[in-house]
Order: C-alpha cells, then structure tokens, then sequence
C-alpha cells in the first residue's frame, strides 16, 4: 500500500471488524493544527456549575429543534473538517483494503456523512472524539474517528463493527440524532443515541454501571431539550 508518510501503525480488534489507528500529521501540520487551539477552545468549553433545566415545553418548534442541530453539526465541522479532509482519503484507502478487498470500490467513490461526537453532561469541556460515517452512494461502509490529543490529531477506521451496524439501524443522516454519555461501565463509557421518537444504546455497558446526577439529569429531559443543551453547551 503507498503511503503519503511515515506513520506508525496499530491495528486492532474490534467485535466482527478492525480499527487502525494512526498519527499521521507532518510537522508543519502539526505546527498548523496546534494553531488552531484558541478556536478550539471557543467551540468546545462548556459552561461550569450546576445543570440548569431547559424549561421548553411544546414551544420550541420542529425547525427550531433543526437549526440547533445545525448548529451542533456546523461546530463539529469547524472543530475537525479541515483535520478529515486532509487525512480521509489515506483512511479510505486503508478501509477498501482491509474489509472491501474484494468489492473494487475506489477511493473516489466514497462520500462522507454528518460528523457526531459522544455529549458528556458532567464534564465541563468537552474535548472528545469526532466521527464521521463514510458511504458509496446510499450505502454505509465504515466511520473515520478522530480524536486531538497531544496537539496530534490521532485518526482511525472501522468498517464492519457493532457500531457501524447500529447507525445503519438507526438510519442515521436521515434524521437528527444526538449521542450522549449516560453512565460508564466498566469497559468505559456507555452511550445513548436518541432520535425524536426512538433511543437506541449505541455503546452498552458491560458489568455493573455508574451514573452520575448529572447524566442522570440530563437523561431525563426531552428530546428538543437534550438538542438545546448540547447546541449551547457542546
């Protein structure tokens, strides 16, 4: 496989697929990325103290609701678009080879969806993952991860996981869904993807699972609730 640049590579796996995880930034890249740290910052603090209840009710509108969840999309972009599409087509390219090895589908081929990231209710700044589903036409393949630590933007791949079988369940890119922090188990964090009318548990617990008064808190507010909060406070 070419390679644009020196990288090191861990590969590991993951229920029924693999995910490959790699830094791949130059120098200048990394001088350039770590640059960009105060905008960061301005995208992604939370505000401290107590949770305050969003006391909507039925006024906040269905476009209402959607423009907030724009907006969450269009921080999600400024955070780490410009990251992706720098690195996407090297991960694409990994991707066809480990799991579509077979299905002749070029790098060209595949399209990149609506980026989300896992909402922490108790956690002032939300410093978190980014992922991004990755299609050919209608069809789900894989999701890019991307994560900013170090001042490294450290990416990955998976294609055929629990996780990517779940946002085809879901129909994700169809509707707003939001992703949320419920609890942590004691493989890590369990997760909540939720939709006007149906929650699914994208990451379950494993073993006995803790949950905080603040994730229990926000568990419990509606669904346009939940949107407003993250818009303001993601």
């Amino acid at each position: 496989m070419k390679k644009k640049w020196c990288w090191a590579a861990l590969v590991l796996s993951i229920g029924v697929g693999t995910i490959l995880w790699m830094s791949t930034m130059k120098s200048e890249e990394r001088e350039r990325v770590g640059s960009s740290e105060t905008a960061q910052e301005v995208v992604l603090e939370g505000q401290a103290g107590e949770m305050k209840k969003i006391d909507l009710g039925s006024t906040m509108r269905p476009e209402d609701v959607a423009a907030e969840y724009q907006s969450i999309v269009k921080s999600i972009e400024a955070y780490a678009g410009e990251a992706m599409r720098s690195e996407r087509d090297s991960f694409v390219e990994l991707l066809l080879d480990e799991d579509y090895a077979d299905c002749r589908i070029s790098v060209d081929e595949v399209t990149t969806g609506t980026p989300f990231f896992y909402f922490t209710p108790d956690k002032e700044t939300q410093n978190t993952a980014v992922h991004y589903p990755l299609y050919v036409g209608q069809e789900l393949i894989g999701i890019m991860n991307m994560i900013y630590a170090n001042e490294v933007w450290q990416c990955s791949v998976e294609g055929k996981t629990e996780q990517e079988q779940m946002l085809e369940k879901m129909q994700y890119g169809k509707q707003p869904i939001i992703f949320y922090v419920c609890g942590q188990g004691e493989c890590g964090d369990v997760v909540m993807a939720e939709a006007k009318d149906q929650t699914w548990n994208y990451i379950e617990g494993q073993g006995e699972v803790a949950t905080s008064d603040r994730q229990q808190q926000f568990q419990q507010y509606s669904y346009e609730e939940k949107v407003s909060y993250i818009a303001h406070n993601g």
